[in-house]
């Protein structure tokens, strides 16, 4: 198949899917796309063999391609696992984060549960790390997850936000108010507004009165 022709033909803003359709039927092949290869392209392909202009279209759109049983997979995450060192190496462009850690599963054959993802592409390029390493370069900007490791699966744990209502503010920190001089600075996040008040009077050595209207 690597050695079949391919003949000068040009696409405009059509799907990759049909493009690589075309490509598989010119070539007698199968070329199987996974749920990452998305959108159009505009390309030329010059006379040339059919390993070659597969290689070069999806190079130009940061796509990769390996054959197994003369089947050509296509996807944007290329993921090999090296099972007797315990060690990934992954690469993808503008991928999903879902999409890639079900591939990182699939590829060590191990489960990943995890919590809703957020909605956000990555471009990662990790050589020879374990696949703890992989699982938190690819979380390591979301603070709010976390990695659990356990002997026969991984979990990627969303902790839960407390909520601070108006009646559980955290106290006034003792630094958050200072002065200098004839001034008072106040530095304080989600603190009560009460609180701030009479720690500042307090300071001060005075009294005040608060009068609220209905």
């Amino acid at each position: 198949v690597s050695a079949q022709q391919i003949e000068e033909m040009e696409f405009r803003n059509q799907r990759i899917t049909d493009i690589l359709l075309v490509l598989a039927e010119m070539a007698g092949t199968s070329i199987v796309p996974d749920e990452t290869v998305e959108g159009s392209a505009s390309y030329y392909f010059s006379d040339t063999d059919f390993q070659t202009a597969l290689e070069l279209f999806l190079t130009t759109y940061k796509y990769y391609f390996w054959k197994e049983n003369n089947i050509y997979y296509v996807s944007k995450i290329k993921a090999e696992y090296n099972e007797e060192r315990n060690l990934l190496n992954v690469d993808a462009d503008e991928v999903d984060i879902t999409l890639l850690v079900r591939s990182v599963s699939k590829q060590m054959g191990k489960t990943i549960l995890y919590d809703s993802l957020p909605r956000t592409k990555l471009t990662v390029h990790i050589k020879e790390a374990a696949p703890e390493e992989v699982l938190e370069i690819i979380i390591r900007r979301f603070p709010d997850y976390q990695l659990e490791s356990e002997d026969s699966f991984f979990y990627i744990k969303r902790q839960e936000q407390q909520v601070q209502t108006a009646g559980q503010q955290k106290p006034v920190d003792q630094d958050a108010i200072w002065r200098e001089g004839d001034n008072y600075f106040i530095k304080a996040g989600k603190s009560r507004f009460f609180e701030l008040i009479t720690t500042l009077f307090r300071l001060e050595n005075k009294e005040y009165a608060l009068l609220r209207s209905e």
